[in-house]
């Protein structure tokens, strides 16, 4: 009997402590409040006991203990229901702010400005930092990251991406990101590609992929990518003028120029490299002024960019300001004086002024920079044809690849320094290159004209005509020809358009 009434009991008091404790559980405050209350009835009945007779009894001391006691369970248990939940609340809060701020390697975390949201959150930076240090691997390659140590970083991240399954395309997000900030664009590719993979609208990953392939110089692919990456989130302006960057590079200007307005509309005022891009395209397509206006502007947010003025210069020599164009091209080549671009664009401006001598001067500094710059040695061909430095042009157009520009000019030549057979060769490998181009034409013309074939030549300078009726030079020749058989009026006749036209272009 004894025996039941004593199961009986442990049984009851076993729901009760369940039930209290469940509840306790749901409600850490009651835990609070207990833990506290406990104390200060002890303190409450230990001055009581103080003022009796029985100060100095046993029972003031086992009251002393226990109140010490529970003081400091009180003290536990405020530090673990409401203390720590919140550090560790603030703590992820942290560690949030940090993944997202290193999602994109092209803005590197600025220690002052992780320092501010640390102290935002109530946690003081050096814990913050020391508990990444002790803490788990993928923690500790947030603190590499965070300390530009990314030999580390990619050491953490790469260890956990190829153990944790369900971490993977978090961790190659990250490692693609450490690659892409040490300028190592295959191996980022295939981390991003991986994470891309496995977490197919995981937007950072096709737009580091995008990047990446910018930089392999794999413009389509990279096009898709920032597509993918423009569909899942359209408002990031960095992927829009990174898209303007690729469709430029593919020659698609119109298409460029809608990008780069998106990324400008979405970031407005915009920065110095979408509104240096835009001016960019804007010239490629002939709007010269609002080229101007472009790179004028993106001067004004960058005034050390050398691209912005050298293309500011290119523009002016477009709109026939050259002395406008060598300043700029002078202050983009004090910015960066090893820019052949530049030096062959000065050339340019250079010539148009007559300034010859010094053109000549910039072309040579141009392909000495850039020696595979076909333009450059065909520019500085040009000023030595121009000044009947025959040989000198020759040898300057040898180095042009092989192709149209090369027979073309190659035949010009060749023409001046009455090598006429070959010329007229290098003038016909040019024209089945490239039909129809009336310079070509009126160059055959010349060949025949001076090797005594005036029917042929006159055929040839008519041709370049019907190719471009505004072609001056061909009626005085035609007028030459026709006056040395003796044909004046058609000679007056050809002469009097070749005059209509000049004067039709002055008034242009």
């Amino acid at each position: 009997m004894a025996a039941d009434v004593k199961a009986v009991f442990l049984e009851v008091l076993k729901k009760i402590c369940s039930l209290c404790g469940s509840a306790l559980e749901r409600h850490p405050a009651i835990q609070v409040f207990f833990a506290v209350i406990t104390p200060l009835v002890l303190f409450f009945c230990l001055i009581i006991l103080t003022l009796s007779p029985f100060k100095n009894g046993p029972l003031s001391m086992l009251l002393l203990v226990a109140f010490a006691a529970s003081a400091l369970i009180a003290l536990q248990t405020i530090y673990a229901k409401i203390i720590r939940p919140r550090q560790q609340n603030s703590f992820a809060a942290m560690v949030m702010y940090v993944e997202k701020e290193l999602s994109d390697p092209s803005r590197p975390l600025q220690r002052s400005a992780w320092e501010d949201h640390a102290n935002k959150l109530g946690l003081d930076p050096q814990d913050f930092i020391n508990t990444l240090d002790t803490g788990t691997e993928y923690q500790k390659g947030l603190r590499a990251l965070m300390g530009q140590r990314y030999d580390d970083a990619i050491s953490f991240f790469k260890g956990i991406a190829e153990t944790q399954q369900a971490e993977k395309a978090r961790m190659n997000l990250l490692l693609g990101n450490a690659y892409a900030i040490r300028t190592q664009p295959r191996e980022a590719l295939a981390a991003y590609e991986t994470a891309a993979g496995l977490d197919p609208e995981g937007f950072h990953a096709w737009s580091g992929k995008g990047k990446c392939l910018i930089e392999l110089g794999r413009h389509e692919e990279a096009l898709e990518a920032l597509n993918k990456a423009t569909a899942l989130d359209p408002k990031v302006p960095d992927v829009w003028r990174c898209k303007g960057k690729t469709l430029q590079k593919l020659g698609r200007h119109r298409d460029a120029l809608q990008a780069l307005e998106k990324a400008i509309g979405l970031n407005r005022p915009g920065d110095a490299d979408t509104w240096k891009r835009k001016g960019i395209s804007l010239g490629a397509i002939g709007h010269f002024r609002e080229a101007l206006d472009a790179c004028k502007t993106s001067i004004e947010m960058d005034p050390d960019d050398a691209e912005s003025w050298k293309y500011k210069g290119a523009a002016l020599v477009n709109l026939g300001r050259n002395k406008d164009a060598r300043a700029a091209f002078d202050r983009s080549l004090a910015l960066n004086p090893e820019d052949g671009e530049t030096w062959k664009f000065k050339g340019i401006a250079l010539e148009n002024l007559d300034r010859l001598d010094e053109a000549v001067e910039a072309y040579t500094k141009a392909m000495e920079l850039n020696p595979d710059d076909a333009d450059a040695w065909k520019y500085k061909g040009m000023v030595f044809l121009g000044t009947k430095r025959y040989e000198d042009a020759l040898a300057a157009f040898d180095r042009i690849p092989e192709g149209y520009d090369r027979w073309k000019y190659r035949g010009m030549a060749l023409a001046e320094l009455q090598r006429h057979e070959e010329s007229q060769a290098e003038l016909e490998k040019a024209d089945a290159e490239r039909p129809e181009q009336a310079e070509i034409w009126f160059w055959k013309g010349q060949v025949l004209q001076r090797t005594n074939r005036p029917k042929e030549a006159i055929l040839a300078y008519h041709h370049a005509i019907q190719i471009k009726p505004d072609y001056a030079e061909s009626w005085e020749n035609i007028a030459a020809i026709m006056t040395s058989l003796g044909r004046n009026q058609d000679a007056v006749n050809a002469l009097d358009k070749a005059r209509k036209i000049a004067e039709s272009r002055s008034q242009k």
